[in-house]
Protein backbone atom coordinates (compact mmCIF):
# COMPACT_ATOMS: atom_id res chain seq x y z
CA UNK A 1 0.00 0.00 0.00
CA UNK A 2 2.82 2.29 1.00
CA UNK A 3 4.47 1.84 -2.98
CA UNK A 4 1.00 2.79 -3.81
CA UNK A 5 0.44 5.77 -2.26
CA UNK A 6 3.98 6.60 -3.22
CA UNK A 7 3.57 6.84 -7.02
CA UNK A 8 -0.03 8.29 -7.03
CA UNK A 9 1.42 11.37 -4.58
CA UNK A 10 3.82 11.15 -8.08
CA UNK A 11 1.27 10.86 -10.49
CA UNK A 12 -1.13 13.18 -9.12
CA UNK A 13 1.88 16.01 -9.13
CA UNK A 14 1.12 15.78 -13.17
CA UNK A 15 -2.24 17.22 -12.51
CA UNK A 16 -1.63 20.12 -10.34
CA UNK A 17 -2.92 18.31 -6.89
CA UNK A 18 -0.52 18.07 -4.25
CA UNK A 19 1.33 15.09 -4.46
CA UNK A 20 4.15 15.99 -3.03
CA UNK A 21 2.63 16.54 0.23
CA UNK A 22 0.90 13.03 0.28
CA UNK A 23 4.11 11.41 -0.79
CA UNK A 24 5.80 13.42 2.38
CA UNK A 25 2.99 11.88 4.50
CA UNK A 26 3.31 8.70 3.11
CA UNK A 27 7.14 8.46 3.82
CA UNK A 28 6.33 9.92 7.78
CA UNK A 29 3.43 7.27 8.14
CA UNK A 30 5.70 4.12 6.80
CA UNK A 31 8.45 5.84 9.27
CA UNK A 32 6.51 5.82 12.03
CA UNK A 33 5.26 2.68 11.61
CA UNK A 34 8.82 0.98 11.64
CA UNK A 35 9.91 2.93 14.45
CA UNK A 36 12.06 5.67 12.31
CA UNK A 37 14.27 2.53 11.64
CA UNK A 38 14.43 2.71 7.48
CA UNK A 39 13.87 6.11 7.12
CA UNK A 40 15.02 8.99 9.75
CA UNK A 41 14.14 12.09 10.95
CA UNK A 42 16.91 13.56 8.79
CA UNK A 43 15.56 12.30 5.74
CA UNK A 44 12.08 13.05 6.37
CA UNK A 45 13.41 17.25 7.52
CA UNK A 46 15.00 17.55 3.34
CA UNK A 47 11.76 15.66 1.95
CA UNK A 48 9.84 18.25 4.36
CA UNK A 49 11.78 21.53 3.24
CA UNK A 50 12.06 20.05 0.21
CA UNK A 51 7.98 20.28 -0.52
CA UNK A 52 7.69 23.60 1.16
CA UNK A 53 10.31 25.33 -1.46
CA UNK A 54 8.64 23.44 -3.88
CA UNK A 55 5.17 24.65 -3.38
CA UNK A 56 5.92 27.98 -2.52
CA UNK A 57 7.82 27.89 -5.93
CA UNK A 58 4.92 26.78 -7.80
CA UNK A 59 2.44 29.45 -6.11
CA UNK A 60 4.94 32.41 -6.90
CA UNK A 61 5.62 30.85 -10.56
CA UNK A 62 1.77 31.08 -11.00
CA UNK A 63 1.76 34.82 -9.38
CA UNK A 64 4.13 35.72 -11.41
CA UNK A 65 3.10 34.60 -14.72
CA UNK A 66 -0.23 35.86 -14.11
CA UNK A 67 1.12 39.29 -12.90
CA UNK A 68 3.34 39.36 -16.14
CA UNK A 69 1.02 38.08 -18.64
CA UNK A 70 -2.03 40.10 -17.00
CA UNK A 71 -4.17 37.98 -15.86
CA UNK A 72 -7.77 39.41 -15.03
CA UNK A 73 -10.72 37.82 -12.90
CA UNK A 74 -12.92 36.55 -15.85
CA UNK A 75 -9.80 35.15 -17.50
CA UNK A 76 -9.04 32.85 -14.45
CA UNK A 77 -12.61 32.18 -14.14
CA UNK A 78 -12.79 31.29 -18.02
CA UNK A 79 -9.81 29.25 -17.40
CA UNK A 80 -11.44 26.95 -14.66
CA UNK A 81 -14.65 26.32 -16.74
CA UNK A 82 -12.81 25.28 -19.97
CA UNK A 83 -10.45 23.40 -17.70
CA UNK A 84 -13.31 21.17 -16.14
CA UNK A 85 -15.16 21.35 -19.78
CA UNK A 86 -12.58 19.98 -21.44
CA UNK A 87 -12.34 17.21 -18.73
CA UNK A 88 -15.35 16.33 -19.24
CA UNK A 89 -15.24 16.61 -23.40
CA UNK A 90 -11.72 14.66 -23.16
CA UNK A 91 -11.81 12.25 -20.80
CA UNK A 92 -14.29 9.74 -22.64
CA UNK A 93 -11.84 9.36 -26.18
CA UNK A 94 -8.85 9.67 -24.72
CA UNK A 95 -9.22 7.68 -21.01
CA UNK A 96 -6.95 8.64 -18.19
CA UNK A 97 -5.22 10.84 -20.18
CA UNK A 98 -8.25 13.32 -21.09
CA UNK A 99 -7.83 14.38 -17.39
CA UNK A 100 -4.36 15.79 -18.54
CA UNK A 101 -4.77 17.01 -21.49
CA UNK A 102 -8.35 17.99 -21.13
CA UNK A 103 -7.44 20.48 -18.44
CA UNK A 104 -4.62 22.02 -19.98
CA UNK A 105 -6.58 22.45 -23.19
CA UNK A 106 -9.51 23.31 -22.05
CA UNK A 107 -8.21 25.94 -19.73
CA UNK A 108 -5.99 27.43 -22.62
CA UNK A 109 -8.65 27.51 -24.65
CA UNK A 110 -11.19 29.11 -22.11
CA UNK A 111 -8.80 31.93 -21.20
CA UNK A 112 -7.81 32.34 -24.73
CA UNK A 113 -11.64 32.90 -25.97
CA UNK A 114 -11.89 35.20 -22.99
CA UNK A 115 -8.47 37.34 -23.96
CA UNK A 116 -9.62 37.21 -27.70
CA UNK A 117 -12.87 39.43 -26.39
CA UNK A 118 -11.64 42.12 -24.49
CA UNK A 119 -8.63 42.41 -27.18
CA UNK A 120 -10.54 41.48 -30.59
CA UNK A 121 -6.72 40.66 -31.53
CA UNK A 122 -5.49 37.11 -31.61
CA UNK A 123 -2.21 37.75 -31.27
CA UNK A 124 -1.66 39.31 -28.03
CA UNK A 125 -4.30 36.74 -26.98
CA UNK A 126 -2.40 33.99 -27.96
CA UNK A 127 1.23 35.33 -26.31
CA UNK A 128 -0.44 35.64 -23.57
CA UNK A 129 -1.87 32.50 -22.77
CA UNK A 130 1.15 30.69 -24.53
CA UNK A 131 2.84 32.32 -21.75
CA UNK A 132 0.66 30.84 -18.78
CA UNK A 133 0.91 27.76 -20.01
CA UNK A 134 4.42 27.89 -20.33
CA UNK A 135 4.84 29.00 -16.73
CA UNK A 136 2.38 26.82 -15.66
CA UNK A 137 4.02 23.44 -17.52
CA UNK A 138 7.20 24.32 -16.14
CA UNK A 139 6.17 24.84 -12.45
CA UNK A 140 4.14 20.86 -13.38
CA UNK A 141 7.53 19.80 -14.65
CA UNK A 142 10.09 21.02 -11.64
CA UNK A 143 7.75 19.62 -9.08
CA UNK A 144 7.32 16.12 -10.57
CA UNK A 145 10.94 16.14 -10.94
CA UNK A 146 11.45 16.28 -6.84
CA UNK A 147 8.19 14.30 -6.47
CA UNK A 148 9.96 11.56 -8.65
CA UNK A 149 13.35 12.41 -7.06
CA UNK A 150 11.48 11.68 -3.43
CA UNK A 151 10.15 8.17 -4.65
CA UNK A 152 13.72 7.33 -5.92
CA UNK A 153 15.47 8.44 -2.42
CA UNK A 154 12.59 6.33 -0.64
CA UNK A 155 12.82 3.45 -2.46
CA UNK A 156 16.50 3.32 -2.38
CA UNK A 157 16.53 4.20 1.58
CA UNK A 158 14.26 1.11 2.26
CA UNK A 159 15.89 -1.46 -0.24
CA UNK A 160 19.41 -0.70 0.17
Amino acid sequence: MFIIVLFVGGFSTIFGFPGMVLILIDIVVFSWCTSFDVIGFKLITAFFLTVLVAEASDFSLGMIGAKKFGTTKGEFFSTVIGAFLGILIATPFLMGLGILTGAYVGGFIGMFIVAYVRNKNTKPSFRRDTGHFAVKMTAVFCKEVLATAMIIITMLQIYS
